[in-house]
């Protein structure tokens, strides 16, 4: 859906009731709301946003995701594993980790975008990656093999 069909939508509301109290009127009130759509605009982007995030908020196991390419925003519905992570024990150890401020951020998106705390995805993040087969590259400057040449 296109958010300028929305501000047109209005805008043309707004301009057909100004014309009945005349010319003047009609004219100041295009000008108002050509200076008013960019407002327009975000506060309904504002309320799609808070529409998503209150669906997200009573939800379990669904996600909405609201994505805005350009004029046009999409909204996607997304599964989402909010099963607890496997973990043999309870939560008891503590790391403190230093990490470059984009990769935070980076991280804590993600995190946000799955609907789990930053400390979830995190955790769930390396019991992907240590659960994974341990395929290490080798490094050097050696070729095995057999070739033609």
């Amino acid at each position: 859906m296109l958010i300028s069909h929305f501000v047109e939508g209005v805008a043309h509301d707004l301009e057909s009731l100004a014309e009945l109290g005349g010319d003047q009127l009609a004219g100041s009130v295009r000008k108002v709301t050509a200076a008013a759509s960019p407002s327009l605009a975000t506060q309904w982007l504002s309320s799609l946003t808070q529409v998503v995030a209150e669906f997200n908020a009573n939800q379990d196991g669904l996600s909405l995701e609201l994505r805005l390419v350009g004029d046009d925003v999409q909204i996607a519905a997304m599964d989402v594993d909010s099963s607890p992570v496997d973990a043999p024990g309870e939560f008891t150890a503590r790391i403190a980790l230093r990490l470059p401020d984009d990769l935070k951020s980076r991280v804590e998106q993600r995190a946000s975008r799955e609907s789990v705390s930053t400390n979830t995805w995190i955790v769930r993040a390396l019991q992907t990656s240590i659960d994974r087969p341990n395929v290490t590259p080798k490094v050097g400057k050696h070729l095995r093999g057999t070739g033609l040449s």
